[in-house]
């Protein structure tokens, strides 16, 4: 049993909002696989981020992204994701909530130092 879907199940029931991790405001440009940057983090967790997107975007879209972490490593963050939810028109930027999907290994080990790091600097947002 995947334990989002237990924490969904339980907030639907009693109608709670639950946040399964702590998010961090942080601003980091967020590309697709071929470069082409698409916005920027708004805030960022261990489960996905909150994004200000100047290029369409649609729930249920799966997206291969980069994101440039300020963590001292020169390579992105390469993250497949989803599109969870997302507010406004263009052309002014869309606010996209994004999971990510299957962030496993050395792209989950860095960015849950990246965050670990942040919540001993200043705390969750």
């Amino acid at each position: 049993v995947d334990a989002t879907d237990v924490f969904r199940a339980a907030s639907r029931h009693f109608d709670v909002p639950f946040r399964r991790h702590a998010r961090f405001s942080v601003r980091f440009e967020v590309a697709r696989a071929d470069g082409v940057v698409i916005g920027q983090t708004r805030d960022l967790s261990e489960g996905g981020m909150l994004m200000s997107s100047t290029h369409a975007v649609s729930v249920g879209e799966s997206l291969l992204v980069d994101v440039v972490l300020g963590d001292g490593v020169d390579k992105p963050l390469r993250v497949r994701c989803s599109v969870l939810h997302v507010e406004g028109q263009l052309p002014a930027p869309l606010l996209a909530s994004i999971q990510f999907v299957r962030l496993r290994g050395e792209e989950h080990r860095r960015l849950a130092l990246y965050l670990e790091k942040l919540r001993g600097e200043r705390g969750p947002a």
